[in-house]
């Protein structure tokens, strides 16, 4: 069941440890000890989802370091970049290669790779990354759209648009329900959970 935390409430949260897995959902910045707490529970084997759109802050999330003080996310976020003119981008159906992504994935079953993206946030991987982080998903014109990566027990998501309509018509594909869905389940790890008892 989801809870949503207006970012000025976030710090009345004791800790992270009771959710499953964090989507920050085009969040500007967190406050020191959030960062802070939300660190320890990636690394003790949460999952985080970021979402960057017009209202994050690059500068915070590129110096957001993990436990063993490596950058937590799995890639830079530069700039917002705006289609020109009344062009678009959209996602490329060839490079959907993160396993969150196989049931959309299929050229024809699936209308993800249908989607206008207006704008987003390109992503670099930093050379002491290249080996950890991945990339999970393109653009047509070869930017970055989704990178994963391992941080300690947890996992990293970074996809460089928000979850609304500010940066074109994501939320608006019978995919977007599909993709929230494994994005989250990949992150909440139910493998992990030893369900059998003695």
């Amino acid at each position: 069941a989801p809870q949503v935390v207006p970012i000025p409430d976030i710090a009345t949260l004791s800790g992270f440890d009771e959710f499953d897995a964090v989507i920050l959902a085009d969040v500007p910045r967190l406050p020191s000890a959030v960062a802070d707490s939300l660190a320890d529970y990636i690394s003790g084997g949460g999952g985080l989802l970021v979402a960057a759109g017009q209202k994050t802050q690059p500068d915070f999330y590129n110096g957001w370091q993990s436990v063993d003080k490596t950058p937590l996310l799995p890639a830079s976020l530069g700039e917002i970049r705006i289609a020109p003119g009344d062009e678009a981008f959209s996602p490329s159906a060839q490079t959907l290669t993160h396993p969150a992504l196989q049931k959309i994935a299929e050229v024809g079953k699936s209308d993800f790779a249908d989607t206008v993206i207006t704008n987003y946030r390109p992503q670099t991987i930093p050379d002491i990354l290249v080996k950890e982080s991945s990339v999970g998903a393109r653009l047509n014109n070869g930017d970055i759209l989704l990178t994963a990566r391992q941080v300690g027990k947890g996992q990293v998501l970074l996809l460089g648009t928000p979850l609304d309509l500010s940066s074109g018509n994501l939320v608006t594909r019978q995919a977007f329900l599909p993709l929230i869905h494994e994005l989250v389940y990949h992150l909440a790890d139910p493998a992990a959970y030893q369900l059998n008892l003695d």
